[in-house]
């Protein structure tokens, strides 16, 4: 099972050292569901909402401040997982932010 859920998408990742987001979208927790809200501009270019699994939402929130390896860091933090498992999630992570256009 991945380690996050970007509704229906799942792609392989791409190496990317410093995590620049080209839209603006901010995380909420609505529900008790980690939710990927498109604000301003973003709401015409982004199609939809982003449900994102705890883990996800770990990626993301390291991504936003810091680059690939802040993020497999707070993976390797927060849960009991080699850092090969934590850096190919990271990197698949990066790939569907890639592929929707966010990064």
């Amino acid at each position: 099972m991945n380690c996050f859920e970007i509704l229906t998408f799942y792609l392989l990742g791409v190496i990317i050292y410093a995590m620049k987001f080209k839209k603006k979208i901010m995380l909420r927790q609505v529900a008790g569901q980690n939710l990927l809200i498109p604000i301003g501009e973003a709401v015409n270019s982004v199609h939809g909402i982003y449900l994102l699994s705890e883990t996800a939402a770990v990626i993301y929130k390291a991504l936003v401040d810091g680059d690939e390896n802040d993020a497999v860091n707070a993976i390797l933090d927060e849960y009991d997982v080699s850092s090969d498992v934590a850096l190919t999630d990271v990197r698949e992570f990066i790939g569907t932010m890639r592929e929707q256009g966010l990064v």
